[in-house]
C-alpha cells in the first residue's frame, strides 16, 4: 500500500484544496498503486488526504484508504507495512478495542489513538504516513527510522504538499519549478542528491526517523522518535553466532508478513545468502544476470535467473533515467529485478539493502576513522591542508596518482572532511569545473556539509569510529539507496523490503559490529558464519553489479563520473547549468 498525498492549506487566507490538483498528483503515482484510489476531504475543504493502493495486507476493500478510526476523530494515509501489527493488534484488543478489517492501517490508527506520538517506539516496520487530528485541526507526517519510505514535502507559506513523490507533487501543478543548487552540487559530488535536498527548492523530504506536526502556523521543527545511542547502549556487547542467527531470522520472518507471497532478490553475496539461509519464508529467489558478466555458482538450483540482454539494457536505460524520482548514478540492477519480480507475478521482495550498514561491509568503516585518527592534527595548521593539496595535485598528474588524493591534506583533518573523501566522486573545488562555477559555489554553501554531517552524528559519538554507522545511514543509504530501491520497484509496482533495516535487529547487533568495525569486511564474516555459510579471507563484495557501456582504460571512479554527467544532462533538472 504505497502512494500517499495531501494538500492542507493551514494559512487563514489560504484558498481551499484543489481537487483536480490533488488527484494529478495522486495519479502521478499509479505505478506505486494500480490496486485502487482513495481521497477523503474534510468538511470546509482545508485539509484532503489521497491514497494509491498496492494490496499486500487484507486484500478486501474495507482496508482502502484514506481509513478514519472507529471514533471518527482521525484519518491516515499510510504508505509501507507495520509488520508486528498482529502482536499490536492482539494487545489493543485486550484494551478494547474494536476492528473492522484485517490490516495493519487499523492498527497504527488504534496505536495513535491510544499512545499518540509515544507510539512510535512500539512500531516494527516500513513507513511514511499522514494522521488528521479532526479535534485538534492539526496533521501529523511521519517516517520510519531509516526512512525506508519517502516522503516529500512542499511549503510555499500558505499551503502544504506532500507525497510520496518529487514527481507527483511536479505533477500536480501548483509547485515552484526553482531549482535546487545544493542538489546540482550534492549529485556531482556524491553521485546522488543528499537528502534532504530535491532538484526542486520547494520540495524537501522529511528527515528519516522523524515526525512533524502542521497546524494553523505552518509545519513546525522535526521531532525525531529514534534514539541512536540508545539503541547502541542496549546493543552493547558481542553476540554469538546463534544469537546473530536468530535475530536475522527474526527479522526476516517479519518482513515475510503478508496476503500475497514474498520474493527474495539474491545476488550470491553474504547479505543475500544469509537472509535466504536464515529465512527460509520466501516464496521465490530471484537473480538478474546481466549478459556479458560471470555468473555466480549457486548452492541450490532453486533460483529463477533473469538474464538482461545488452539490448534489453539499452532499450530500457532512456525508461530508467525518466523514472527517476530523485537524479542517482544508481538503480539500473534494482530496475531489473523489480522488473523480474513483477514478471514472475510478485508484488512484494526482500533484498540485501543495509547488510553493509548494519554489519560494517563498507571500506569507509575502517579509512574513514583511521584517516582522521592519523592526519586529524592537519585542521591545527590553517592553510597548511590546501598548500600540501596544490602540491599532490600536481604530482598526481604528472605520475598518474589517484584524483583524490589532493583531497587527503585538505579533508582528513575532520571526520565530517575524512567521509566526504570517501564518498566523493569530484572534490568539493572541483565542481566549478563540471557545472557553471558561481551555480556550484552556492550549491555547496546551501548543502553546508560540515555543519549537516556533524548533526547527522550523535553527540557522544563525534570523533569516534561510531560516527560512521550514522553517516553511511543518513548519507548514502538515505540519499542513494533506499531512493533508488524506491522508485526503482515502484516503477513496476514492487515494494521492497529490507530485513537488515529493523530497529529490533539493530537493537541486538550493533554493539557487536562496532566491536569488530575496525575488521576488513567488519562483522560481514560472523553474519556469513551464523548463517552457515562458508567465510574466506579472500572474500571480495559481491552484489547486484551493472554493465556500464565499455570505457577502455578507465578507472571504476571515472566510469562513474561519466555515468553522472549522462544521468544529470538527460534526466532534466530544471535550469540547473550543467
Amino acid at each position: 500500500m504505497c502512494g500517499i498525498n495531501g494538500i492542507f492549506s493551514y494559512h487563514y487566507a489560504s484558498r481551499p484544496v484543489d481537487v483536480d490538483e490533488l488527484r494529478r498528483t495522486r495519479d502521478a503515482m499509479y505505478s506505486r498503486g494500480p490496486d485502487g484510489a482513495g481521497e477523503w476531504h474534510s468538511r470546509d475543504h482545508r485539509v484532503s488526504l489521497a491514497h494509491r493502493r498496492l494490496k499486500i495486507i487484507d486484500l478486501s476493500d474495507a482496508a482502502k484508504q484514506p481509513m478514519q478510526s472507529g471514533c471518527g476523530r482521525f484519518v491516515v494515509s499510510l504508505s509501507g507495512e507495520i509488520f508486528n501489527y498482529a502482536v499490536l493488534r492482539r494487545e489493543l484488543e485486550g484494551r478494547g478495542y474494536p476492528f473492522r478489517t484485517e490490516s495493519d492501517t487499523e492498527v497504527l490508527l488504534a496505536m495513535f489513538a491510544e499512545f499518540g506520538t509515544r507510539m512510535f517506539g512500539r512500531l516494527r516496520g516500513m513507513y511514511a504516513f499522514a494522521i488528521w487530528d479532526r479535534q485538534e485541526r492539526r496533521l501529523l507526517l511521519a517516517r520510519d527510522p531509516f526512512g525506508i519510505k519517502p516522503l516529500y514535502l512542499a511549503n510555499d507559506g500558505w499551503t502544504l504538499r506532500f507525497a510520496s513523490q518529487v514527481q507527483a507533487l511536479r505533477a500536480g501543478g501548483a509547485v515552484s519549478d526553482q531549482s535546487e543548487p545544493a542538489a546540482a552540487a550534492g549529485f556531482f559530488l556524491f553521485g546522488f542528491v543528499p537528502e534532504p535536498f530535491t532538484q526542486w527548492q520547494e520540495i524537501r523530504s522529511l528527515s528519516p526517523g522523524c515526525y512533524t506536526w502542521v497546524d494553523a502556523l505552518g509545519p513546525g521543527p522535526e521531532t525525531s522518535h529514534f534514539d541512536w545511542p540508545a539503541m547502541a547502549q542496549i546493543a552493547s556487547g558481542t553476540r554469538a553466532p546463534g544469537e546473530i542467527a536468530e535475530a536475522v531470522r527474526d527479522s526476516v520472518t517479519a518482513h515475510s508478513v503478508g496476503d500475497v507471497p514474498v520474493g527474495l532478490l539474491y545476488s550470491g553475496g553474504i547479505d543475500s545468502s544469509a537472509l535466504s539461509q536464515l529465512g527460509g519464508q520466501a516464496a521465490q529467489r530471484i537473480h538478474v544476470h546481466f549478459q556479458g558478466l560471470p555468473r555466480p555458482a549457486f548452492d541450490n538450483a532453486d533460483v529463477h535467473v533473469r538474464t538482461v540482454t545488452v539490448e534489453e539494457f539499452e532499450a530500457d536505460l532512456p525508461l530508467i533515467i525518466s523514472a527517476m524520482d530523485v537524479p542517482s548514478i544508481d538503480g539500473v540492477n534494482c530496475w531489473f529485478a523489480a522488473k523480474a519480480c513483477r514478471e514472475m507475478g510478485l508484488k512484494s521482495a526482500i533484498i540485501g539493502v543495509g547488510g553493509d550498514e548494519l554489519w560494517a561491509g563498507y571500506p569507509a568503516f575502517r579509512d574513514v576513522p583511521g584517516w582522521h585518527r592519523r592526519l586529524g592534527w592537519m585542521r591545527w595548521l590553517p592553510g597548511m591542508g590546501r598548500l600540501a593539496g596544490w602540491g599532490l595535485a600536481g604530482l598526481s598528474r604528472v605520475l598518474g596518482l589517484h584524483s583524490k588524493l589532493e583531497g587527503v591534506p585538505r579533508l582528513c583533518g575532520t571526520q565530517s572532511g575524512s567521509y566526504v573523501l570517501r564518498r566523493a566522486l569530484h572534490l568539493p573545488w572541483r565542481l566549478g569545473s563540471i557545472i557553471e562555477r558561481d551555480w556550484a559555489a552556492l550549491g555547496m554553501e546551501r548543502l553546508d556539509l560540515g555543519r549537516r554531517l556533524q548533526q547527522m552524528v550523535p553527540a557522544s559519538w563525534r570523533g569516534k569510529p561510531a560516527a560512521v554507522f550514522a553517516l553511511e545511514s543518513r548519507v548514502y543509504l538515505s540519499g542513494q539507496l533506499l531512493r533508488t530501491a524506491d522508485w526503482a520497484g515502484f516503477a513496476h509496482g514492487v515494494e521492497f523490503r529490507m530485513p537488515y533495516l529493523d530497529p529490533a535487529l539493530w537493537r541486538q547487533c550493533l554493539g557487536h559490529a562496532m566491536a569488530v568495525q575496525h575488521r576488513h569486511h567488519g562483522a560481514k564474516s560472523d553474519l556469513a558464519r551464523a548463517a552457515g555459510l562458508a567465510w574466506q579471507d579472500g572474500y571480495r563484495k559481491q552484489g547486484f553489479v551493472t554493465p556500464f557501456p565499455a570505457m577502455p582504460g578507465r578507472s571504476y571512479l571515472e566510469r562513474m563520473r561519466a555515468w553522472s554527467l549522462d544521468i544529470w544532462n538527460r534526466a532534466g533538472n530544471g535550469d540547473a547549468p550543467a
